[in-house]
Parts: structure tokens; C-alpha cells; sequence
């Protein structure tokens, strides 16, 4: 028997949206090159595919304090906080930061890989640039 989360993939590239404005490094002048100034970025971003349901205009973060193990015998039981986000955090590489100067707009959307299919978040990547949101 197996369980309904192992059993999800992602078979397909799909969209990520960017949930807020990532600025990048001034360039001085024309003897400044992008190249050498920008690094991977990590970034923030709602997955539209994975959580339809959840707002994706502002990001929310909960701090959930550990379960209680009080009636647990033995302490072999670890337990620890833990964060709850309606995002998730990619890196954005820098051959696709290269098309953008100052900053990456809030709502631009990127489309993601996975590999093997894995949801995990370990597995995902940013593969290219989706479209621009409208200024």
C-alpha cells in the first residue's frame, strides 16, 4: 500500500510566480558588467499547481510551536517548531537574473522543473523565464 503524498509528481514544467520584488546589485556605469555582479538569488514564490486555493497576493508566515508529548513514554520522541508558508523559496539562477536590471518584479512568473517528477522542494529548479507581469 502507498501513501497519497509519495505518489504525487510534478510530470510537467510548471509556473511559479514570484511573490515579491527581488532587487539586484546597481550597475555603475557601461565599463560595469551584470555578469560579474550578479549571484543565484534565492526567491520567494507561490506554486499556482501545488496550492490553488491559497492567496498568492501577500505572503504569510505562522510560527507553530512544538507538539506536546506529554503522555509519551520513553524520550525518544523529538519534537520542534516549526514554520508554516502559503510560499516557497527557489533559487533563481543567475543566466535568467541576466535579463533583468535593478530588480525582478513582484507577479513574474518562471517556469519551474522538477527532477524524477519529485515534488520535494530539494528537487525543483528554475528553468526559464514565464512572462512579465504588466506595468
Amino acid at each position: 500500500m502507498s501513501n497519497y503524498y509519495e505518489d504525487q509528481q510534478i510530470s510537467t514544467p510548471e509556473i511559479a510566480v514570484l511573490a515579491e520584488d527581488i532587487v539586484l546589485p546597481e550597475i555603475t556605469g557601461n565599463s560595469t558588467n551584470p555578469f560579474y555582479l550578479y549571484k543565484d538569488i534565492l526567491g520567494k514564490f507561490f506554486l499556482p499547481i501545488m496550492t490553488p486555493m491559497l492567496d498568492k497576493n501577500n505572503i504569510k508566515e505562522t510560527q507553530k510551536s512544538s507538539p506536546s508529548t506529554k503522555g509519551h513514554k520513553g524520550n525518544l520522541l523529538i519534537v520542534e517548531s516549526c514554520k508554516s508558508t502559503n510560499y516557497i523559496s527557489l533559487y533563481i539562477p543567475k543566466y535568467i537574473l541576466l535579463n533583468f536590471v535593478n530588480k525582478v518584479p513582484k507577479g513574474t512568473e518562471f517556469i519551474i522543473a522538477s527532477i524524477g517528477g519529485s515534488i520535494e522542494i530539494e528537487d525543483m529548479r528554475i528553468i526559464g523565464i514565464y512572462s512579465l507581469p504588466i506595468s
